[in-house]
């Protein structure tokens, strides 16, 4: 049974993409990160978890112990440098230092920094 952690996979495109994966694969455990902890989608394989996703030290306090993938979800357009910098590149950012820390599988939806 593999574990995912999704960064921001409250939208639409990390919904339906944990949708299709459940259907592939019904006994993956989904540990979905987002800001607000809530999700439309429920499921006893979807684990809803609150923290800021630009912040290493809160996503990583409510990560399980171990996970096979991580995929980044996040991100939002943004003209002012320096709020595109904490809406899309540190999430990445935080993904890819998790997925080093956890031998994990990283899976970018948008180009790291």
């Amino acid at each position: 049974m593999a574990k995912v952690v999704l960064l921001g996979g409250n939208g639409y495109i990390g919904r339906a993409t944990n949708e299709a994966w459940m259907k592939a694969d019904p006994e993956t455990e989904f540990y979905v990160i987002s800001r607000s902890g809530r999700n439309k989608l429920t499921d006893k394989h979807i684990h809803n978890l609150r923290a800021d996703v630009s912040d290493y030290e809160e996503v990583k306090a409510v990560l399980p112990e171990d996970f096979d993938y991580i995929v980044d979800f996040v991100g939002a357009p943004e003209n002012d440098p320096e709020k595109f910098k904490w809406i899309n590149v540190m999430p990445a950012k935080v993904m890819k230092r998790l997925a080093e820390e956890y031998k994990a599988r990283r899976w970018a939806l948008l180009p790291a920094a």
